[in-house]
């Protein structure tokens, strides 16, 4: 149910930024988690759309980049992983 940024309606009030960044790395560490869940399952291939994402906006995450490359490989990508 997550739908853009956190309490944007408060604009500057002075917790704003530090409680954004929290909540948006819990968002991101949910959705890892239920990606690395569903690899497990054998449902790789429903996650891959969403770990692209996941790179896309956060590249530098090896994690993520290993993640994808198993999701691509189990469900028979492996020349893209």
């Amino acid at each position: 149910m997550w739908r853009g940024r956190p309490f944007a309606d408060l604009g500057d009030e002075p917790f704003v930024d530090r409680e954004c960044r929290r909540l948006e790395q819990l968002h991101m560490v949910a959705r890892r988690t239920l990606a690395e869940a569903r690899i497990a399952l054998g449902r790789a291939g429903e996650v891959i759309g969403d770990l692209e994402r996941l790179v896309d906006e956060h590249p530098l995450d090896e994690t993520l980049v290993e993640l994808l490359m198993t999701a691509l490989d189990r469900s028979g990508r492996t020349a893209d992983a």
